[in-house]
This record gives C-alpha cells, sequence and structure tokens, in this order.
C-alpha cells in the first residue's frame, strides 16, 4: 500500500479487524476503497469464483463511509466469522489437549484432564466454561446405529429442471424419523438425504413411500447407496427416537429376554437424555426420569456402553468458521492398483490439518458402485483444492468432488478425536506390523 496515508492505513488495519481478514484497500484516483470478496459457486462455470463487494471508502481525513448498499446481515455475519476466527486462532495447546480430551470423554473428570494438560483442576473448569461459550459446544451420546439394528443409506438426488427451496426440503423432510441429515449440494448432485432404517425390505417400501409422497412435483434421478461410516458420524436427532421406540424391549413368555438390539424403557428414556444433552450430571438425568436411585442413569448409561450402544459420550464444536463442506466421492474400480496406495490412504485419513479439529468429519465405505465417501469442513479456499488433489492421486479409482451448500437438516460432528482411537489407524497397526501402536487412556 504504497503512497497511501497512515491515517488511513490505520483506520484500514482496524477495519480488518472489525470485520473480516479477507479485506483489500485499492487506491483510486485520490480516493481510498474498500473490498472484501467471498468465493462463491458459479453455476454456469461449474467452479467456485472469487468475487468482490464494496464495503466503503476511508477518506484523507481517516474516516470510513461505509456502503449503504451493504446489508445489514452482511455485516453481522462477517463479525460472527471474525469473533469465530479469533476464538481459534487464539487456541492454545492446553485448550487443544482439553479439546481433545473431551472428544474422547466428555464425562472425563477434571482433576484428570489437568494431569494431562500440565494445569490446575480449577483451569481446567475455568478453560471448559469458556470454550464451551466461545466454540458452541454442545455434549451428546454417540451412538452405535448397527448394533442397534439400523442399517445407513446415502440417497442422492439430480433434479432434471426445477430444484426445489430449502424451505421445500425442509417441510418433506424435517418431521422424518428415519432421516439423519439433508444438505443442497452443487456439483454431480443436487441434494443428500442421509438416512437410517431396520432393514432392506423397509427400504424399498420406505424409498417408494419417499419417491411417490416426497417432492412429486420434481422430475429427478435417485441414486441410492448403503453407507458404512467408519470414522465420524452426525449427532443423532431427536427425531429419530420415534424409529427407536421399536427397540424397547417388554418382557413376555415367548420374550423372556432382550435381544442384543433392543432396550429396556429405563435404558431408552437415559440414551435419548444423553443425546440431547450429555452435559447434564447423571444426578440430574436420574431426577429428571424419576429415578429413586440418584446414580441409576450412571449404571444405566455403563451398561450401554458395555453393551457397545454407546460408542462414547463426545462434543461438537458448532461455533467455528467454517465457509462450506465439501463431500468427496471416490470410486475404486481397480482394487490392485488401488492397494499400491493402501498406506497413503490410511495415513490421510487420520492426518490433522488443524491441531484443533478433526480433517474428515465423516468417512466411510460405500457399496454402490464400491468405494469411499468423505465431508470435510472447509475453512480456508485452499483447503477444498488441497483434499481434491490428495484423494485424487491414488490410481485404481476416480474422485467426484461435490459442494456442499447448505445444510438443511441435521448437524455434523466438529471435535478433536483421537485417531489411534480409530478404525484407520487400527487397519495401519494390522496391515504394517512394523508400525507400533500407541494410545492414551480416556
Amino acid at each position: 500500500m504504497d503512497k497511501i496515508p497512515d491515517n488511513v492505513k490505520e483506520v484500514f488495519e482496524n477495519l480488518k479487524k472489525e470485520y473480516n481478514e479477507p479485506l483489500t484497500l485499492k487506491r483510486i484516483k485520490n480516493g481510498f476503497y474498500v473490498y472484501t470478496y467471498f468465493s462463491q459457486y458459479d453455476e454456469k462455470k461449474h467452479k467456485l469464483v472469487v468475487k468482490t463487494y464494496y464495503v466503503g471508502s476511508i477518506n484523507e481525513k481517516g474516516e470510513f463511509i461505509a456502503s449503504h448498499r451493504r446489508k445489514l446481515e452482511n455485516i453481522i455475519l462477517t463479525k460472527n466469522i471474525v469473533n469465530s476466527l479469533r476464538t481459534v486462532a487464539a487456541l492454545s495447546d492446553v485448550d487443544q489437549i482439553i479439546l481433545r480430551n473431551l472428544s474422547m470423554n466428555a464425562k472425563m473428570k477434571h482433576n484428570e484432564i489437568a494431569k494431562r494438560a500440565g494445569i490446575s483442576e480449577a483451569s481446567v473448569g475455568n478453560r471448559i466454561k469458556k470454550l464451551t461459550e466461545d466454540l458452541g459446544i454442545k455434549y451428546f451420546a454417540e451412538l452405535n446405529l448397527r448394533k442397534l439394528g439400523f442399517i445407513r443409506y446415502i440417497a442422492f438426488v439430480k433434479f432434471k429442471e426445477k430444484i426445489p427451496t430449502i424451505e421445500e426440503i425442509r417441510r418433506e423432510f424435517e418431521d422424518d424419523k428415519n432421516v439423519l441429515f439433508v444438505a443442497m449440494l452443487k456439483g454431480q448432485y443436487d441434494l443428500m438425504i442421509y438416512f437410517a432404517i431396520e432393514n432392506t425390505t423397509n427400504l424399498m417400501n420406505f424409498v417408494y413411500s419417499w419417491r411417490n409422497v416426497r417432492l412429486v412435483n420434481y422430475d429427478a434421478k435417485w441414486f441410492i447407496t448403503p453407507f458404512t461410516a467408519v470414522y465420524g458420524d452426525v449427532i443423532i436427532r431427536e427425531q429419530f427416537f420415534d424409529a427407536l421406540k421399536e427397540r424397547i424391549w417388554h418382557r413376555t413368555r415367548e420374550q423372556p429376554r432382550k435381544l442384543p438390539w433392543q432396550l429396556s424403557k429405563a435404558e431408552y428414556s437415559v440414551l435419548k437424555e444423553l443425546t440431547i444433552d450429555a452435559s447434564r450430571t447423571f444426578k440430574e438425568i436420574s431426577n429428571k426420569l424419576g429415578f429413586q436411585n440418584p446414580e441409576e442413569a450412571n449404571y444405566i448409561y455403563e451398561r450401554l456402553k458395555d453393551r457397545g450402544l454407546i460408542k462414547r459420550l463426545t462434543i461438537s464444536m458448532q461455533n467455528i468458521p467454517i465457509k462450506y463442506h465439501g463431500l468427496f466421492y471416490l470410486k475404486i474400480f481397480n482394487y490392485s492398483k488401488y492397494k499400491k496406495y493402501r498406506r497413503g490412504v490410511l495415513e490421510d485419513n487420520i492426518s490433522f490439518k488443524y491441531k484443533w479439529i478433526n480433517k474428515y468429519v465423516i468417512e466411510g465405505d460405500v457399496s454402490t458402485p464400491d468405494g469411499a465417501l468423505y465431508i470435510a469442513p472447509i475453512l480456508k479456499e485452499d483447503d477444498f483444492y488441497e483434499y481434491k488433489e490428495a484423494l485424487s492421486k491414488y490410481e485404481g479409482s476416480t474422485l467426484t468432488s461435490i459442494i456442499i451448500t447448505d445444510i438443511i437438516i441435521g448437524s455434523l460432528i466438529y471435535r478433536n478425536f483421537d485417531n489411534t482411537y480409530s478404525t484407520y489407524y487400527q487397519l495401519l497397526i494390522n496391515e504394517f506390523t512394523h508400525i507400533q501402536e500407541k494410545k492414551t487412556e480416556y
């Protein structure tokens, strides 16, 4: 910014702190003009393009004159992004240790976290409170849907001409008890629906009812594949517990014992409460459910965990500076070629791009056709292209890259999971015997 007065520079630097990082200052004749720039998806070019927007001007006296055409909601959004950017930028090594431990065990005692982080127990409590507020941390139970008797599927939809609005899609699927997550896409498909049902017979009836009731005014092609979540997942919605009610066991002469995927009424109630809000103490949950023993909810939780129905109590950071999400669909057509890169694929899957959050929020296997699906939070524009480049280098496979433009229903899980507990890490240990296993006890 040569030949720009110091007072103008000072105002511009303050604006960058106040609004957002992507600001640029241009001198046009004798005026100083401030612009911001964002990436948008260009439907004609089928790619992300950079768009610039006029923010305002700075006169030679150092006075900023805001553009009247700049929408108030955009300014508020920008400030929210700035606040979340500042929060994550200020995360210390100690904060990352705390997030890692809470991600693995949201009920870990503060004295144990204090030992691992090298700080006092009182300091742990204060830091957790601040992190919870600043990052919008949600505490919940991560469930094992397979052991509860449910199969996951993903439906990809490509509309022929007209595309329904977000509100239309929300109305159609919001109350559906089997729907876990719905998002709008840009690329090969327009819509993604992630759902869980009991068996393949129900799948046919389920999809048939959708095709004849949901979005019937829109011509579309539907592509449905079974999905096995290997890493990460979505937060189970409260509506899903209407489907889970069918798992409640009632003692009869024909069935005197619970089957592995069945729940007692008390187990169902505790499971639901922990999924909605695991930040409450077990005593508070016991009181809410009317248990006489204040430790009953804790006992039931331990049973559910021992049975593998609950994987863990964990967290998700809901207030973080995500621009959008990238969905990467890796289709494998030659396993002999693809297997040459096996170790590289596994190591990439468990790597971190940012220390405080996992690289991918969901990874899993699809079977029609065989391949893998990844969803990654995009924090910086380069992230999408780096992930795309990394996943497209493996021979024997083709990559489809899609942008998730809007999350309509459901929530992804954003956390700092210890990847030495991931399935991918265990595969590395099993397949490459010279790699030593290192784990922290949670």
